[in-house]
């Protein structure tokens, strides 16, 4: 009895200290922006333990165990030498490893997200569930300043869309509730947008500073996420540009890249080659473990960036077409074949109302939605190249889908058909209305 309530105990406690932070952090909010946002949270806190109950109960194996495992070792040596385990804990983020429970078992990112869940399981007790707890609660608070970040550049009669999308999304509720590397890309994601934002609406610095240090932390754990992060934080600043000015600084990038090319095309093309050599081993049959949902998609391996190329097209609707009902082995896969038929139905619907030419004004108006999509599209490449398990895929997509989801809602939102209407944006981040919200239609 003892020996349960001590592993209860840590759990309530980390549950009502998360609840509160959440309460706080969601005061400034309108109403129905707060009720919103609690509905996530249950949601995030049910997928928490669903995701808890499927990895220790059903599969017993799993990334999360061996984090936990060694994250709780961590969490020991930090209660019997505090010194001793910041030391090895700077060492395992710098990539390296230490000795002892420090020790490298891994790449650079694996050891690095082991530190993290040794922090993460020294707050929480020791306890797993607690652990899962608490990132969960981060990313649920990162998604909220990534709503309050995003919505200053969003029409108020479409806030209601981008914060479903950015709250709702079943994939990214689901793995980002336990102890992933993608609940930490997710996180960085949300507040180094959030900081980005910010600094092309109001020209605040310290914003800028906050963007770039994440996408640094990015680096460190999903590199491909952060480029493709990266890439759509250019894309953007490009949108918002004067046309005459966007044409020369369009012009000025082909010029400096060809220079590049040019004064380094061995390098370039080395490095071109090694990211084709790591897609074509990841392509080769057996190369991933086997569940039960290991699909032929037509990709051929191949070492060569030429080739890699030719595999794009499949990757990417792979990514974000798949699985289809017939894919469907079990109720987790079922989950996510019908998340994607919806994604399509939103794509579709979206496309049928509006054309290329209602698109294009659309995002020319919010340049935000090309910053989502040119993520989304970036970061699906590296998933639709490197994986060939339908769990991976859904697991790996996350990300996109954080951003491409409310950009789909958004894109299809109604809007007032009236001549010569402006775009209704809140003047400050500091605005907080009751009627900023309109019932989802």
């Amino acid at each position: 009895m003892k020996g349960s309530w001590s592993a209860i105990v840590p759990v309530v406690l980390v549950g009502l200290a998360c609840t509160l932070v959440f309460w706080l952090r969601i005061r400034r909010f309108a109403p129905m922006e707060r009720r919103l946002f609690w509905g996530s949270f249950c949601l995030h806190v049910a997928a928490t333990g669903m995701l808890y109950f499927l990895t220790v109960h059903v599969y017993g194996v799993g990334d999360m165990l061996g984090y936990s495992a060694r994250g709780a070792a961590i969490a020991r040596e930090f209660s019997r030498d505090l010194l001793g385990g910041v030391a090895g804990l700077v060492s395992m983020l710098a990539g390296t490893g230490g000795v002892g429970v420090f020790a490298p078992h891994g790449a650079p990112p694996t050891i690095r997200f082991t530190a993290v869940s040794g922090v993460l399981s020294y707050v929480s007790g020791g306890s797993f569930l607690g652990a899962m707890l608490l990132m969960a609660t981060i990313v649920s608070l990162s998604m909220v300043s990534l709503y309050g970040a995003l919505k200053l550049h969003v029409d108020r009669l479409l806030h209601s869309r981008l914060l479903v999308g950015i709250m709702f999304t079943p994939g990214v509720l689901f793995w980002s509730s336990g102890l992933l590397k993608e609940a930490l890309a997710i996180t960085a994601i949300g507040v180094s947008a959030s900081g980005f934002s910010r600094w092309l609406r109001f020209k605040r610095w310290p914003r800028l500073l906050q963007a770039v240090v994440w996408v640094v932390v990015l680096l460190g754990f999903k590199s491909y996420v952060a480029v493709a992060l990266v890439a759509a934080y250019l894309a953007w600043i490009v949108m918002v540009l004067p046309e005459a000015r966007r044409k020369r600084l369009l012009l000025v990038a082909v010029l400096l890249g060809a220079a590049i090319l040019i004064v380094s095309a061995n390098s370039a093309q080395r490095y071109a080659q090694s990211w084709a050599g790591r897609f074509a081993e990841q392509q080769e049959p057996g190369a991933e473990f086997s569940g039960g949902s290991t699909v032929s998609r037509g990709v051929t391996p191949s070492s060569s960036v030429v080739g890699q190329l030719s595999n794009l097209p499949v990757g990417l609707l792979t990514v974000w077409t798949r699985p289809w009902p017939s894919d469907v082995k079990n109720p987790f896969l079922a989950v996510s074949s019908l998340q994607v038929l919806v994604l399509l139905g939103f794509g579709v619907s979206a496309f049928s109302r509006l054309r290329w030419r209602g698109i294009a004004r659309r995002v020319k108006a919010m340049p935000v939605l090309g910053f989502c999509f040119v993520f989304g599209f970036v970061e699906s490449i590296a998933v639709g190249l490197g994986s060939l398990n339908l769990g991976s895929i859904d697991r790996y997509r996350a990300p996109a889908l954080l951003l491409v989801v409310p950009a789909l809602l958004v894109l299809q939102g109604d809007l007032p058909a009236r001549s010569g209407r402006k775009l209704s944006l809140l003047p400050t981040e500091r605005t907080s209305r009751p009627d900023a919200l309109r019932p989802l239609v």
